[in-house]
């Protein structure tokens, strides 16, 4: 009797709070001397690896232009109309990227926005290893003359069918975010941790039997609660990573600041700031956007605690970043994946990762 599932196997999927960068013997002087320059897509460097996401909630030119000035990078977002979006990434002075759909307008609104002074564009769709998204980074890279990012995949064939089609850069992420439902509604995804590995050393095997020619980036997008996740993308090989949630929270989103009556530390009521943020596969979004190709949300919208200014969240992550890499003992990038080495943690572990059985400053445990 045949048995259906004979060929079926199960993959270890891990996450990042299921793994812990192992400390190294150190010569790093200072925690303020790790470099943390990195290359974004193409040939674009970038002196600190954190991307904005493109959400309506995260990435207009306020927030493109703070990560600018803090030697990140802002994605405007593509829920604008095309003009609108122009004259956003036009009002950035700085390194500046936008995004685009799959739809029949798409290499329109590329070259509007390439016009604008796009330094590169990024085709941002659920999931980028479709015929559809496919065969428009194939036409888009050969209409417009700067580099193309595209995504989301979360498995080597994803990533270097993308390659194949022109992209110069991969987004990898299937079910992350803060934001989103994928994997509950779809059953979909692949771990970050283990999504990120996968792409990396599936794009350095082509790499090495000649199917691709040339060095692809890879941004780590979605999942990112802390510096310690970012140290661990980048150390699995991501050449940068991208935040919504957190960056949902900050001053420079378009979000609006909602007030809302909380129990305080002292147990009487006091008033706190959060901002409206919501997925793009929200059910929210899709009414505001007329987005009605799908019926299901894979996304949610909800309230983040308001954080300030953006500048201040990406000096923290920097920081923190290079902090990582003086535990390994790394001055860069590059040193920090040869000396990375991960362990594999517990639940319990988990658990006692963070702050327990204290009360912090602000009344949280």
């Amino acid at each position: 009797m045949n048995n259906r599932y004979s060929d079926m196997t199960f993959q270890n999927g891990l996450s990042y709070d299921d793994v812990l960068l192992r400390p190294r013997r150190s010569d790093v002087r200072s925690r303020s001397d790790p470099e943390i320059n990195s290359v974004l897509v193409g040939d674009i460097e970038i002196e600190t690896p954190i991307i904005s996401s493109p959400m309506d909630s995260v990435t207009e030119s306020d927030m493109a232009q703070t990560l600018a000035d803090q030697g990140g990078v802002g994605i405007i977002h593509r829920f604008l109309d095309i003009e609108e979006q122009a004259a956003e990434v036009e009002a950035v002075d700085g390194l500046v990227g936008a995004s685009i759909g799959i739809d029949g307008g798409c290499i329109e609104r590329a070259e509007a926005v390439v016009t604008a002074g796009a330094d590169f564009v990024c085709v941002d769709v659920a999931h980028a290893h479709a015929e559809m998204c496919l065969e428009v980074v194939e036409e888009l890279t050969s209409t417009i003359d700067v580099p193309v990012m595209a995504g989301n995949v979360s498995t080597k064939e994803g990533a270097v069918d993308l390659v194949k089609s022109g992209a110069d850069g991969v987004k990898v992420g299937i079910g992350p975010g803060s934001h989103c439902l994928t994997r509950e509604v779809a059953g979909v995804g692949v771990p970050q941790v283990t999504a990120i590995k996968e792409v990396t050393e599936g794009l350095h095997d082509a790499r090495m039997r000649d199917e691709i020619d040339k060095y692809i980036p890879v941004v780590a997008d979605g999942g990112i609660q802390s510096s310690g996740d970012i140290s661990k993308a980048l150390v699995l090989g991501a050449d940068t990573v991208m935040i919504g949630g957190i960056f949902g929270g900050c001053e420079e989103s378009p979000a609006p600041v909602v007030e809302v009556e909380v129990q305080g530390s002292s147990n009487a009521p006091e008033s706190r700031k959060y901002k409206r943020t919501r997925g793009m596969a929200s059910q929210k979004a899709r009414d505001d956007h007329d987005l009605s190709e799908s019926k299901v949300a894979e996304g949610d919208s909800g309230l983040t605690p308001y954080k300030g200014s953006a500048s201040t969240v990406v000096h923290k992550l920097a920081s923190g970043l290079r902090t990582s890499f003086s535990y390994l003992g790394a001055h860069n990038i590059d040193q920090a994946r040869k000396r990375g080495e991960f362990v594999r943690v517990s639940n319990s572990v988990q658990n006692r990762n963070g702050t327990h059985g204290v009360f912090t400053d602000n009344g949280e445990r």
